[in-house]
């Protein structure tokens, strides 16, 4: 009975050796069809060239319109158009293939799509759906000298900015966010533009707004428990201490006010140093 019990112990010791480890890997997120859109391709977190292609079904769009967008983690919008079903009843499922082709190159190698579905009574969004991706080709970073520096004592960073920016001023904002936990609570906290000072109310230039939270509140944002947008984009860390997070809100330079464009190469070049 022993020399049994022995014999089969070293069978099992040998199975148990010339297994492979097992290798737990996570299944890729399925499209799901929410009863208004589905999205084959791309999938999430997916490279996109500049001329992709869209794939999946829609139901009960407004006229049978999909408005579909594409932005870089910058803001800046790289398509904007509009595709209509190929089928007469619009409250049906109807399956769809449509390519894009970007109008303008991200400047980021991140972004995503965005799809929004309007009221028929007011025109209010009444649906959005986004797609995260990453682009195959985008802007490389051009280096700036930004020999000027803005010093924030209360909030401990500085902030870079270009010769021309000599004179600038600061204007003090708040932004205001809602937590998701069913609840009508709302939040405040401050936002710091730093304006051009070639800015006038005839000819507004582009400021460059810094957003300030404590670690909670980010910790909040990033797990989507606290909106701080209208946008389904969180705001851009630009930097943080041991006390603050500071960031850049969603689509800022939306207005697309004079010197955008600078204010954007500006923060390329990672402005913000916190201490």
């Amino acid at each position: 009975m022993r020399k049994i019990f022995i014999i089969a112990s070293i069978f099992l010791l040998a199975s148990a050796c010339s297994k492979p480890p097992v290798k737990v890997v996570n299944p890729p997120p399925q499209p799901v069809f929410d009863g208004h859109l589905q999205i084959d391709s791309p999938k999430e977190g997916d490279v996109i060239d500049s001329t992709f292609t869209i794939t999946g079904k829609a139901q009960g769009w407004f006229e049978g319109t999909v408005p579909v967008s594409v932005h870089d983690l910058s803001g800046n919008q790289l398509y904007s158009s509009s595709f209509t079903l190929d089928k007469e009843n619009y409250e049906q499922a109807a399956s769809f293939t449509q390519t894009i082709t970007l109008t303008r190159q991200a400047t980021r190698p991140t972004g995503w799509i965005e799809f929004d579905d309007y009221s028929e009574k007011d025109g209010s969004i009444v649906y959005r759906r986004v797609i995260n991706i990453k682009f195959k080709n985008f802007v490389s970073v051009k280096p700036l000298d930004l020999p000027i520096t803005y010093g924030n004592q209360m909030y401990g960073f500085n902030f870079s900015l270009p010769a021309d920016w000599k004179g600038y001023s600061i204007v003090k904002d708040s932004w205001t966010g809602n937590y998701l936990d069913g609840s009508s609570k709302t939040i405040t906290g401050p936002v710091i533009k730093i304006r051009n000072p070639l800015w006038t109310k005839a000819k507004p230039y582009e400021d460059i707004p810094v957003m300030v939270f404590t670690i909670d509140e980010w910790s909040a944002i990033t797990q989507e428990k606290l909106s701080v947008s209208a946008a389904p984009i969180a705001p851009s860390e630009l930097g943080r201490n041991q006390t603050f997070v500071f960031a850049l809100p969603a689509r800022y330079n939306y207005d697309f006010n004079i010197g955008f464009e600078e204010v954007e190469q500006i923060i390329q070049n990672d402005p913000l140093q916190a201490w």
